[in-house]
């Protein structure tokens, strides 16, 4: 993985030397001096898509895993605007977040009523009073669509409701 300026392409540095399926990049921190990332596990018996979220400075040093092997799953990472946690999809459609050394690993208890529930592709609102999230969910037949909620799992709010595969979303840039 690398990062390089987007003003003229110069400034290459490499982040990190994984074996494949490699390193998928994620989201900077607020303050711009960190990138978490998805590595995956390159084992024939991992799961499609599975690893552990690691950290690392803009500058390639302090790598370091902050989640256990095989937790994350089609998932990078996203940071709180204040810089406190990372929120991320795992493994069985569960939401976690963890602070970016590692610590105060929690997994989201979404309030979603009775039946399974599979959530993934999560992100922070600006004011990181929120999270938005796909999730298939029992009630509308397990059609993935948007929902937010707050960082609880409590008031749980269906945003889309369509026919379409809504899957990933993003939350935009603070207005200010």
């Amino acid at each position: 993985m690398y990062t390089v300026r987007s003003s003229d392409g110069g400034g290459l540095v490499r982040l990190t030397h994984a074996r494949p399926p490699g390193d998928v990049p994620g989201d900077y921190s607020p303050d711009g001096s960190r990138i978490v990332f998805l590595r995956s596990d390159p084992s024939p018996q991992a799961c499609f898509e599975c690893g552990a979220l690691v950290v690392v400075n803009t500058d390639g040093s302090g790598l370091r895993q902050i989640t256990p092997p095989d937790l994350a799953q089609a998932a990078t990472g996203s940071w709180s605007p204040d810089g406190r946690w990372i929120l991320f999809g795992a493994r069985r459609g569960k939401l976690y977040i963890v602070h970016p050394d590692g610590t105060e690993l929690q997994r989201i208890p979404l309030h979603d009523g009775p039946g399974r529930s599979f959530a993934g592709s999560a992100s922070w609102s600006p004011d990181g009073t929120r999270i938005l999230f796909s999730m298939f969910w029992k009630p509308n037949g397990y059609q993935p669509d948007i929902f937010t909620a707050r960082p609880d799992g409590s008031d749980l709010e269906q945003v889309t409701d369509t026919p379409e595969f809504e899957h990933t979303s993003d939350w935009g840039p603070s207005t200010g």
